[in-house]
């Protein structure tokens, strides 16, 4: 891997010099729209595009050993058409959101693992450096997602939330135009239907309310301990740039 100036070491290796060159795209609402119209507008996922292709380097992909190297996110297309990114192709990224604590946010520190997630299911493949591209199963991109989650949040858990969540829009979201693909999401769903039948079951002692309950006080606690941080402090550098 080359020196970047971001370099991380998780379960794969990361490192890129400047954040993607994001350019948000306007959302012009037409005008009479009811209440629930508006609502559905501003909750959409919000588009953008890139300024200039992004570069990083990736290492330690011991599952796709091809990937390995200095890849390149291209800003256009063959047709030297804007390509046009979403950063969340996670279903319901809202409850994502909840479910995180506020870390997985559509433009938050998901942004460069999902912007890399984009492209590989626009068009199947990523792209290397010297403009080679790489055939990438469906599988292995949401794994690639949640590996370089893991690696640049450093949040296990957040990472494993976000996979879940893209590995069970499998029936639904289409990969490089197609449905499905990729190794089916069995043990995914099984999972879930466990949770399910401990939540709903009156048998296991447990209840939807009690669960909900539960999430919600974990979600409060962790927001009030947060919030009593102060952000700028964890920055590297903030305290440099005040002793100046």
């Amino acid at each position: 891997m080359q020196d970047r100036q971001e370099q991380y070491t998780g379960p794969i290796d990361v490192a890129f010099d400047d954040i993607p060159p994001v350019r948000l795209q306007s959302i012009r609402a037409k005008k009479n729209l009811n209440l629930f119209q508006r609502l559905a507008l501003w909750t959409k996922p919000r588009e953008f595009t890139l300024h200039d292709d992004w570069i990083l380097d990736l290492g330690r992909v011991a599952y796709a050993p091809e990937l390995n190297g200095t890849l390149r996110i291209p800003a256009r297309d063959s047709t030297d058409k804007d390509i046009v990114y979403d950063g969340a192709s996670v279903p319901l990224p809202w409850l994502v959101t909840v479910l995180t604590s506020g870390v997985l946010r559509p433009l938050g520190v998901m942004l460069t693992a999902s912007l890399i997630h984009d492209y590989a299911f626009k068009y199947g493949h990523l792209q290397k450096e010297d403009g080679t591209t790489v055939e990438v199963a469906r599988h292995i991109a949401d794994r690639l997602f949640r590996d370089l989650i893991a690696t640049v949040v450093e949040v296990p858990y957040v990472a494993f939330v976000a996979w879940f969540a893209v590995r069970l829009g499998w029936p639904v979201v289409k990969y490089n135009g197609k449905p499905r693909g990729g190794k089916p999401p069995i043990l995914e769903y099984i999972g879930l239907l466990l949770v399910l039948f401990v939540l709903l079951n009156p048998a296991t002692g447990f209840s939807l309310l009690a669960a909900i309950s539960v999430l919600v006080a974990i979600y409060v606690a962790i927001y009030l301990v947060t919030a009593t941080i102060k952000r700028e402090s964890l920055v590297t550098g903030a305290d440099d740039g005040a002793s100046q």
